[in-house]
């Protein structure tokens, strides 16, 4: 998650602030992994 690739500048991940800038990760097997599902409709 982005969260997780940028703790070292996320203190609360609940709060971003403007100007800060994030690192988007592509992928990693450390994070945890999140099921893919195709929205309702």
């Amino acid at each position: 998650t982005i969260y997780q690739a940028n703790k070292d500048q996320i203190r609360n991940p609940r709060w971003i602030y403007p100007g800060q800038v994030f690192v988007l990760p592509e992928g990693n097997a450390a994070w945890e992994d999140t099921e893919k599902t195709d929205p309702p409709g």
